[in-house]
């Protein structure tokens, strides 16, 4: 890897930890601010390839789950946020558009139980959900489609209007 791949993803994993601190004294956007952050990991993937964008999520993880009190953020941002960018690029090479999302839902529904079952292991108290398990699973399904498919306009709007910052030097 080239020193200006190593820097960059450097500086967009350490603003994804600020990005990511803005979840300390605004609670309630511990789902954006994760979401933010993965865009950045993002931005490293289409700047320099994956290598550089694994090195920046592993390395922006790993210093939330440090340096951010908000242990909610970081864990959402290592579960999904952060690698699912990556991912998504590499499901949607694939020719058949039902299995791209099958397989998009696959690894929605894989950190949907890895994230309960996190919340087991933890004693984090999930009285509330009740039975409404089966509810919530189809509602964050939805939410889920609405979230790629906001990523992917996301994602062709910056890549037609900065075009020129993503081609490599």
């Amino acid at each position: 890897m080239k020193t200006k791949e190593i820097t960059g993803g450097g500086l967009f994993a350490a603003a994804a930890v600020v990005v990511m601190l803005f979840s300390v004294p605004f609670p309630s956007l511990t789902l954006t601010c994760a979401a933010l952050a993965g865009f950045l990991v993002l931005f490293v993937m289409l700047k320099w390839g994956m290598r550089p964008a694994v090195l920046c999520y592993i390395t922006a993880g790993v210093l939330a789950l440090v340096l951010v009190p908000q242990k909610e953020t970081a864990l959402e941002f290592l579960l999904f946020f952060g690698i699912y960018p990556m991912l998504k690029l590499r499901m949607e090479r694939h020719p058949s558009p039902v299995a791209c999302w099958a397989c998009k839902l696959l690894f929605c529904n894989v950190m949907l139980a890895v994230g309960y079952g996190l919340c087991l292991l933890l004693g984090i108290p999930m009285e509330e959900m009740g039975g409404q398990l089966p509810v919530m699973l189809l509602a964050l399904n939805a939410v889920f489609v609405l979230y790629d498919c906001c990523f992917t306009r996301v994602m062709r709007t910056v890549m037609r209007r900065y075009r020129k910052l993503f081609l490599n030097d």
